[in-house]
Parts: C-alpha cells; sequence; structure tokens
C-alpha cells in the first residue's frame, strides 16, 4: 500500500458531479510532502469524518496551469 500525505486546500478544490456515484467525490491539487504536484480524488464519510482518498496522479498540464494562477 502507499502512503501519501496530502495538505488539504478547499480555495483549490472542486466538486465532480457523476450521477452513478452515489458519493460526492472531490477533486483537489496540492503539493505532497515530497513537493511533487497532485490530483487527488477523494471522498468524505461524514459518520465517522474520515477522508477516503480514492486516487492520485500526476495532473495534466492544464490542471497544472489552474493550480499556478489559483496560489
Amino acid at each position: 500500500m502507499y502512503s501519501i500525505s496530502f495538505e488539504w486546500d478547499e480555495a483549490k478544490t472542486a466538486v465532480a458531479s457523476r450521477p452513478m456515484v452515489f458519493r460526492s467525490k472531490k477533486l483537489s491539487l496540492g503539493l505532497s510532502s515530497h513537493l511533487r504536484l497532485l490530483l487527488v480524488v477523494h471522498t468524505f464519510r461524514e459518520k465517522d469524518g474520515v477522508i477516503r482518498i480514492v486516487s492520485a496522479r500526476k495532473p495534466t498540464s492544464s490542471e497544472r496551469h489552474v493550480y499556478l494562477e489559483r496560489r
């Protein structure tokens, strides 16, 4: 299993809507503990306050541009 450290920045978070998904997924752009820019898809489980990371990947050039504009 992989382990990443990610600092959430709500100003750089957008909600992704998919009609077939029952949970709300969010996309976040931010720097890892190794200073790598990542796009992270995550959900929040309200009953116990757990954030579940669904996936993390290197952002596309357009996603990187959005991150740099909002810094």
